[in-house]
């Protein structure tokens, strides 16, 4: 799929399975946004001598992208509550890749390598090494980081020593077709399935809430066992 626009137009890509690239041509597109959409390859910004997209600002929302792959003149990219997930990519395809863009992840789950000028995130899974050119600025808050990462500013991550190589996320399914894809196993460690923000588990899952619903719910029952019983949620 091939998307043109005029000078400074804004695209809206909303509800669609692209089977393969979504690639931008070489242009002044104004903004690009993808919402509620699976993307089985990249999502790819190109360049050029004739216009490099220069004032693009691209968003990724809901959706499940294979990578995001911008050319240097992009700025921005902001990423919410979606997947990046380059495993049905050649091997060394990095997730998001944006050599001159600052990078606005939130209640995401990345899969792979992050290369970009600078980054905000929180209550992310940066499930691969994250490698940031500006550290001075942006920060990284309420997620895990992968071990050898090179991020910004920290602010209660996972694992709390980052020279540290464990805790590491335990998924259910890694399975795009599974209806628990991605969503973090009973036996992954605490500190990730409770350490986004306001307790809730970190990655794409986290707008869920799943762990604050679950501890209401055993509260709200624990009256009614049986004695002898025990209550369990599975």
């Amino acid at each position: 799929m091939r998307v043109t626009g005029e000078p400074g137009a804004s695209v809206v890509v909303d509800g669609l399975l692209v089977e393969g690239d979504l690639v931008v041509r070489p242009g002044d597109l104004g903004s690009l946004t993808l919402a509620h959409c699976t993307v089985s390859g990249e999502v790819r910004v190109e360049g050029g001598t004739s216009g490099r997209n220069e004032a693009l600002s691209v968003r990724v929302v809901r959706s499940v992208v294979g990578a995001v792959v911008l050319d240097e003149a992009v700025p921005t990219i902001s990423v919410v509550e979606s997947v990046l997930d380059p495993q049905a990519l050649p091997a060394g395809t990095s997730a998001l890749a944006g050599l001159g863009a600052h990078a606005s992840l939130e209640g995401s789950t990345v899969r792979g390598d992050v290369v970009v000028r600078s980054l905000d995130a929180s209550s992310c899974l940066l499930d691969g090494p994250v490698d940031v050119a500006h550290r001075q600025t942006g920060c990284v808050r309420f997620s895990y980081v992968d071990a050898g990462s090179r991020p910004p500013r920290r602010y209660r991550c996972v694992p709390a020593d980052p020279a540290s190589t464990t805790p590491h996320p335990v998924y259910v399914s890694t399975d795009p077709a599974s209806p628990a894809y991605l969503v973090l196993a009973s036996s992954c460690d605490a500190a990730i399935r409770s350490g986004g923000e306001r307790e809730s588990e970190m990655g794409v899952h986290h707008h869920l809430f799943r762990p604050l619903r679950v501890r209401a719910a055993e509260r709200q029952l624990a009256g009614y066992v049986p004695v002898g019983s025990q209550l369990a949620v599975f």
